[in-house]
């Protein structure tokens, strides 16, 4: 797992998402669904702000509830992800929403130019 590689995917989601919210907010209204959105891309602001502090800290890749690593393969598919398989799992079945934060993986990144 190469983590510039992992930090450059999220940057760019993140400008993008932001850039989503900026746009949308620019009409100064709001309907149910355009609030829905943007509160949907504020929960995946945070979630990859989180992943980013991970990463800054040292812990990206651990498990934040049992500690053990968590699977390359998973992390290639989320690169956001902060629980093993097994910890998600018991987290789903204990009633909590299944990965609520879900938004579409990796084609938000393309095209994306972070020299701007």
């Amino acid at each position: 797992m190469d983590c510039q590689i992992v930090r450059t995917q999220l940057t760019a989601e993140c400008s993008h998402l932001i850039g989503i919210s900026e746009h949308m907010l620019a009409f100064g209204y709001c309907d149910a669904n355009e609030q829905a959105q943007l509160d949907h891309i504020d929960v995946r602001l945070q979630t990859i702000r989180r992943a980013l502090q991970r990463l800054d800290d040292g812990t990206y890749g651990i498990c934040e509830v049992c500690g053990n690593p968590i699977g390359a393969d998973r992390l290639d598919a989320m690169n956001d992800c902060s629980r093993c398989i097994p910890c998600e799992d018991k987290r789903n079945q204990s009633g909590h929403p299944a990965r609520a934060n879900a938004w579409p993986r990796r084609s938000v990144s393309v095209g994306i130019n972070l020299q701007n």
